[in-house]
């Protein structure tokens, strides 16, 4: 939020200041005026990457960072607030940012901010990919400081000429890695969502990675993670129950709508499957 297209204007005041004030207020401002809508909020994006402003005007002073998110916590109580940041590819550049996030993190948990979750944007290209082994550890490296972490921004694009990688190659790479990817995402305890960039050539910013060509064809990786999300972990159960009423079957947390039909009467319950509830009685 704080780092929004819309904050353009705000950027304009010359007192550092007044336009630190100004921009605490448009976060507690924008998280209230959508509190009705909008219950998750990147509230600082690219705080490590992109720190101009926060360096250049207010001396990297990082209290304005606990100021900006506790200002979204007094605009929406009900909402949880992210910080999100490009840290988690393999290069050297990210290395670094990566170091500084964790150490943004752990300041803001130690000056209690209200912060509910990180994100890590996860833009890839073959010469940046994360085994799926390092993943998991960098994963547990975050996971430790016991928020919520969500992929805020995933793809995959090819980088390299068609003389380095031939399309065919490319395309390949790019869907093993989306199953790579959704695998480890889905299977670690602290990644709550992943959620893809964009998915029509046209209206994607890199235009190889998006799921559909600009003819509505799709690529390899779109079929991945299809099959992944809609066959392999999308639970679709039926039988009957046992002369106590009651049948049992296995699924993946989440929400689920369940119709039971007794004589030809259908009732149907949407219920949530989670640490807490695994019982559902209609």
């Amino acid at each position: 939020m704080v780092g929004s297209r819309g904050s353009g204007k705000i950027l304009e005041i010359e007192d550092d200041d007044e336009l630190r004030e100004r921009m605490t207020e448009h976060a507690r401002d924008v998280a209230s005026e959508l509190a009705w809508g909008i219950d998750e909020w990147d509230v600082i994006n690219h705080p490590v990457k992109m720190d101009g402003v926060w360096r250049d005007r207010f001396d990297s002073d990082p209290s304005a960072w606990v100021e900006w998110l506790n200002a979204a916590r007094e605009g929406d109580p009900e909402a949880t607030l992210f910080v999100n940041e490009a840290a988690f590819r393999n290069d050297e550049e990210t290395e670094g940012y990566r170091e500084r996030y964790y150490d943004m993190i752990e300041y803001l948990l130690e000056e209690d901010a209200a912060v509910d979750g990180l994100g890590f944007m996860g833009h890839f290209s073959p010469e940046t990919l994360v085994p799926p082994e390092e993943a998991l550890e960098r994963l547990d490296r975050f996971a430790e400081f016991d928020l919520e972490i969500q992929f805020t921004e995933y793809d995959f694009a090819d980088d390299w000429s068609e003389e380095e990688l031939p399309t065919e190659q490319a395309e390949q790479l790019q869907a093993d890695y989306t199953r790579d990817f959704y695998i480890y995402t889905f299977s670690h305890p602290a990644v709550t969502s992943v959620i893809t960039w964009g998915i029509w050539e046209p209206t994607h910013w890199r235009d190889d990675a998006a799921f559909f060509r600009e003819d509505w064809s799709t690529r390899p990786h779109h079929d991945v993670y299809k099959e992944l999300v809609f066959d392999t972990w999308w639970t679709k159960e039926c039988g009957e129950t046992d002369s106590e009423g009651t049948y049992e079957t296995r699924g993946f947390k989440g929400e689920y709508v369940v119709d039971a039909v007794v004589d030809g009467e259908t009732r149907t319950a949407t219920v949530t499957v989670d640490d807490d509830r695994n019982v559902v009685e209609l």
